[in-house]
């Protein structure tokens, strides 16, 4: 039996626990000084193309279960193993935890993550706040666990799970927590890790959409199916998250309003009782989820018929920009090299590149070494796992690379300039 929840005190410096590191996340396998300096990797392509991360995975040896470089094995055999990367207490190894969100908080450089963990019937979530130079992790809120039991970090309600975290204009962070039939947003104080509901799907004490039936005998059919994976802040303050309910609302896109009291339809499809529809453009089927704000422009993803899809905030109207998306949960522009990354399930687990200007698509698992000027190697090292899953990928503001919430519990960078890839943090 696990003891009873307490709150731990701010003085506990929201739980920065130390612990002997795997390897120091700073410096280059080209510096001389790196401990892994002799162990770059020996074929012709990898000595012309050297990488700028502390350690070379492009090679088998370095990843080898036995001998091999901790940073470049799989992220879910060093946690069974008992190896940590990155200085913090670990939730690696917590039942069913999955990195499942977050964003680079331009205010302190940090990559702020949420994650879930536990079983489906006893849901639990956790706010995790990463050094992007040191890799060390601290829990912000939520619950978390030791050899003595549960813990939990920062006052108000606990988080069921978390499905993603997103930063306010107003400094708070906004998490979308999801159980059963019941989506919450919920704001965070990032200094202290106190927790505030904003709104509660279905609950009239909040802003609801009505459903497309809403002289419905069951209270639950008369407001909109909210569904969990697809979610953004708006400058101003507002939420964005998707719903499906094909039989009943259609498919779209609603907006909640800063304080959770008023909730509009910003781009509604389908045929419903009540006949309403918002915005022009083909109709949307499946889940719509995978947001992102880009070029004035609400930018998802649409799963029964993968499509990536551009919508106007103000109008709903929808534009459908490419018919063969790689990846079907997130988006992210990369202004460096002028493409939109997707990543997701898309048959299978993939990571892709978007041209906007061309409207090509690459793989970064399939289309290795095919005149992509800045992908001139095949992908290489932990991320080879093709363990992606529904992670969430960031960019690195201190390398220009990619991050990775890879193989459910580690924090793997990508460097497509060289193939190469480490674990940064686990």
């Amino acid at each position: 039996m696990r003891a009873s929840l307490g709150v731990w005190p701010l003085s506990a410096l929201l739980v920065s626990l130390a612990v002997p590191a795997a390897a120091r996340a700073e410096g280059s396998v080209k510096d001389a000084s790196s401990p892994f300096a002799s162990r770059g990797c020996p074929l012709k392509q990898h000595l012309a193309t050297p990488t700028s991360l502390p350690a070379d995975c492009r090679c088998l040896t370095n990843r080898a279960q036995t001998g091999g470089i901790d940073m470049c094995k799989r992220p879910f055999d060093l946690a069974k193993s008992g190896t940590q990367i990155g200085e913090g207490v670990s939730f690696a190894l917590y039942n069913n935890a999955h990195v499942s969100g977050g964003f680079i908080d331009e205010r302190t450089g940090r990559l702020v993550a949420s994650v879930y963990w536990s079983g489906a019937s006893t849901p639990k979530g956790l706010i995790v706040s990463y050094d992007l130079k040191t890799w060390s992790r601290t829990f912000v809120s939520g619950e978390w666990a030791d050899a003595n039991g549960a813990k939990s970090i920062g006052s108000g309600p606990q988080f069921t799970h978390v499905k993603d975290v997103r930063a306010g204009k107003d400094g708070a962070w906004y998490a979308l927590t999801y159980a059963p039939g019941k989506p919450e947003i919920v704001r965070v104080d990032p200094a202290t890790g106190a927790r505030t509901k904003v709104w509660v799907g279905g609950d009239a004490g909040f802003g609801q959409c009505a459903s497309g039936t809403p002289q419905a005998v069951q209270p639950e059919a008369r407001t909109v199916q909210v569904t969990h994976e697809g979610f953004a802040v708006e400058d101003g303050g507002s939420f964005l998250l998707g719903y499906a309910n094909p039989q009943r609302d259609g498919r779209g896109i609603v907006r909640i309003s800063a304080d959770g009291k008023q909730c509009t339809y910003l781009s509604a499809t389908g045929t419903r009782a009540d006949k309403m529809t918002r915005g022009s453009g083909a109709e949307m089927r499946g889940f719509v989820q995978g947001f992102t704000l880009h070029d004035g422009k609400v930018w998802a993803f649409t799963s029964a018929e993968k499509k990536l899809w551009a919508i106007d905030p103000v109008t709903g109207d929808r534009t459908v920009v490419s018919d063969k998306p790689l990846g079907e949960r997130w988006a992210l522009w990369d202004g460096k090299r002028q493409v939109m990354w997707t990543a997701g399930f898309q048959n299978s687990v993939t990571l892709g590149a978007f041209d906007p200007k061309t409207s090509k698509f690459m793989n970064v698992f399939q289309d290795c070494a095919k005149s992509v000027p800045w992908f001139p190697l095949c992908a290489e090292g932990p991320i080879r796992i093709n363990s992606l899953n529904y992670g969430p990928v960031w960019l690195n503001p201190k390398t220009g690379n990619l991050l990775l919430g890879h193989d459910s519990i580690g924090i793997v960078e990508f460097e497509p300039e060289t193939g190469n890839s480490i674990i940064r943090s686990l």
